[in-house]
């Protein structure tokens, strides 16, 4: 029996990090650097679609291995798949 990391590749989870998801990610940048949590930013998403936003972010958090990152950050997503990502330094 696999686990589902290891059915997705990604090895297993060693860490877990604190992310909001906002759509107002402006008020949260300076937090950010602060507490190294991270921001997914849904601002410039088109559809707000529950189901729509709720598989981009599902899809971002994997693409991006959010779980893993050890310091504060952006990821932007964006409504042609082009998201962005931005580690967050003071």
């Amino acid at each position: 029996m696999f686990s589902k990391s290891q059915l997705l590749g990604i090895g297993p989870i060693k860490s877990t990090t604190l992310f909001f998801v906002t759509n107002n990610s402006k008020d949260f940048l300076k937090f950010a650097v602060i507490y190294d949590i991270g921001i997914v930013a849904t601002e410039n998403i088109k559809s707000k679609n529950p189901e729509d936003l709720a598989e981009m972010i599902s899809d971002a958090i994997i693409d991006y291995s959010l779980w893993g990152q050890k310091s504060g950050f952006i990821l932007t997503l964006m409504s042609d798949g082009k998201h962005q990502f931005k580690i967050l330094t003071d």
